[in-house]
């Protein structure tokens, strides 16, 4: 039993060792290239957005590959949540792979912190180890909470913002524009006042 707990030991901190190398090695290379775009590039501003763009990318990719693995075989089941991310104002193709992936990261991530804090504590044990479900589930369900939360948010700011915008669209066809050119003019007045309810009129 005692050689068990040592391999499950052992396993756990070549995991953790393993992904904080790697994490190193992953900024390391992203820090150099930083420095050579900013050589390059006069501006360090322009530098650290292309930067920027470049680690959304990878991390979009690295969600879309987890994303790919938990994603629900049956279409039926993801209708529901395609509707709940474009109310949420997420409509890329990839958004719904994206946030299955995320799901699945955070809950891989919140059973490895367990897992390194135990190893830490020195209480890795078979009952600890049966625990490790708890907070892996509890990182699978954050993104759907958090979904839930920016729907409710991005409706209450649509509310509010609607009457006003309803008010200018109301003046722009009395001044004699049809509905359509009304509703680019008043998404276009909004950008900036009412950036939500500008893109969904926009749409």
């Amino acid at each position: 039993m005692k050689s068990f707990y040592y391999l499950i030991e052992s396993c756990t901190f070549f995991l953790v060792s393993g992904s904080f190398m790697a994490a190193y090695f992953y900024f390391e290379e992203k820090y150099k290239r930083a420095v050579i775009m900013k050589r390059l590039i006069a501006s360090s501003r322009m530098a650290a957005e292309y930067e920027k763009k470049q680690m959304n990318k990878d991390i979009k990719k690295i969600l879309i590959a987890f994303g790919l693995v938990a994603l629900p075989k049956n279409k039926t089941e993801t209708v529901r949540l395609r509707q709940l991310l474009g109310y949420a104002g997420y409509r890329s193709k990839n958004a719904l792979v994206i946030f299955f992936g995320t799901k699945l990261a955070l809950a891989l991530l919140t059973a490895v912190l367990y897992l390194f804090l135990l190893s830490l504590t020195n209480n890795i044990t078979g009952r600890n180890m049966l625990f490790v479900f708890f907070p892996a589930a509890a990182g699978y369900y954050l993104p759907g909470l958090f979904l839930k939360h920016k729907v409710t948010r991005r409706h209450r700011q649509l509310f509010v913002e609607l009457p006003d915008a309803l008010d200018l669209l109301l003046i722009c066809m009395e001044a004699g524009l049809s509905f359509d050119m009304a509703l680019n003019r008043v998404s276009k007045e909004l950008s900036f006042i009412a950036p939500v309810l500008s893109k969904e009129f926009g749409r």
